[in-house]
């Protein structure tokens, strides 16, 4: 019933954003960063098994290339990402929708289109791959066990439609995509204290409007220390293939640093 419902304002704040280095640099690719803050705004407890909070989120993401001249870092392009959204705890798993809307720019440039999207998209996952929960779970485990070797597979599968609007340049623009579909998985291999090797696999397909698919298929080994506050990683990630038309990095590897909090 309405009436057993609590209603709350927990106005909690995440952040998580990385930094990193394309190998091997190119006049398109060198470095990028990302940064990714959202707030829990309302929440709705239902029962201690299901709760849903109302959130609002902004990221963005900058991306340089390379100079072979005396100043070297090369503004390239920007990514703007705005999504308000819902995410419920149903028992032990988590469902999330958010509204994403996605914008591409170029610095000072005009080689490639600005690209607008927006995305209405569903995320579902066992509440132990939220980067909070997986935090806690390996700092308990280190508490009753220093060293720890396993595989623990984590994951959570993702889908989202591309809706089309008559002449509302804001909504779509100049890109050729109807949905979105893939998945993350994340293995824990082996952990020494609050210290943990992880290896990470994200796939990504596009379907297109008039048909055609394209594809992302990246791969990531991660160096992660779980501290009380959140998570810092050192990774190094490999694009195995991708030939969707949006700023690609086929066949490029990254290394750098991420954190959540």
């Amino acid at each position: 019933m309405l009436s057993a419902v609590e209603f709350s304002a927990p106005i909690k704040w995440h952040c998580k954003g990385y930094l990193l280095k394309f190998i091997p640099k190119t006049e398109r690719h060198f470095t990028d960063g990302m940064m990714d803050n959202s707030v829990d705004m309302i929440s709705a407890k239902f029962s201690d098994n299901i709760d849903i909070s109302f959130f609002v989120r902004s990221a963005v993401w900058t991306g340089m290339g390379y100079q072979w001249d005396d100043v070297i870092f090369d503004p390239r392009d920007m990514h703007y990402s705005l999504a308000p959204g819902f995410k419920g705890k149903l028992w032990n798993y988590s469902l999330t929708f958010q509204w994403l809307h996605d914008c591409f720019h170029e610095v000072d440039r005009k080689d490639e289109p600005t690209t607008i999207w927006n995305v209405f998209e569903l995320r579902f996952s066992p509440q132990k791959f939220l980067s909070e929960q997986r935090n806690n779970s390996y700092r308990e485990r280190a508490k009753n066990k220093p060293l720890n070797i396993f595989p623990e597979t984590d994951w959570e599968i993702f889908a989202g439609i591309f809706p089309k609007l008559k002449s509302i340049s804001w909504f779509q623009y100049k890109h050729p995509f109807s949905t979105h579909f893939g998945g993350n998985i994340n293995i824990g291999l082996v952990q020494y204290k609050n210290i943990a090797l992880e290896f990470d696999y994200e796939p990504i397909f596009w379907t297109k409007y008039g048909g055609g698919i394209c594809q992302k298929q990246y791969f990531q080994l991660a160096m992660t220390f779980f501290a009380e506050f959140g998570t810092l990683s050192f990774f190094y990630g490999y694009n195995a293939y991708e030939n969707q038309p949006l700023r690609p990095t086929n066949h490029q590897s990254r290394i750098g640093i991420d954190f959540h909090l």
